[in-house]
């Protein structure tokens, strides 16, 4: 009888210790925070990807103009020269346009490469944001669960005793 007394009362103290342990609630609430820097941090990188979007736009805008420049100063310096628009005149500017079209092309897709990391990142960062709520999901259904085994450790903790 003294058995089951004394494993009556280890069952009613483990279930009050189950009944009171509130640890998984600070798992779910760091596992909350996590998942809440992790979406900011994607939304940073989506920021990111966007103002590279708009920068490698300018990088063309500046690159074009700076072919235009020199392509209108290559006229200039061929009329000036006093020769005609023909042959190797034809041949240096064309070459200038091709070199230009060539940058252009660079500049693009360095601009595509960096935006599409930057969108890759931010749709990683969605995906652990995502774990870190089921892990708090998780942590909350097992809290639970242990409520009730607590509970139930009790009640047969009593039933033990009597």
């Amino acid at each position: 009888a003294m058995g089951l007394f004394s494993g009556g009362i280890s069952s009613i103290s483990s279930g009050v210790g189950d009944l009171f342990d509130n640890s998984y609630k600070y798992k779910a609430k760091g596992s909350r925070i996590e998942a809440a820097s992790l979406r900011k941090a994607a939304g940073f990188a989506r920021t990111a990807a966007d103002i590279t979007v708009e920068s490698t736009g300018l990088q063309v805008l500046q690159q074009q103009r700076k072919v235009t420049q020199v392509i209108g100063s290559a006229q200039a310096q061929i009329a000036a020269g006093g020769f005609a628009m023909s042959g190797s005149a034809l041949d240096i500017l064309a070459d200038s346009f091709s070199q230009g079209e060539l940058e252009r092309g660079v500049i693009e897709k360095q601009g595509q490469l960096v935006e599409g990391g930057y969108r890759e990142q931010a749709r990683s960062l969605d995906a652990q944001a995502k774990v870190a709520d089921l892990a708090a999901e998780a942590a909350e259904a097992a809290g639970h669960n242990q409520k009730i085994m607590g509970v139930v450790k009790i009640a047969a903790g009593g039933f033990a005793m009597a």
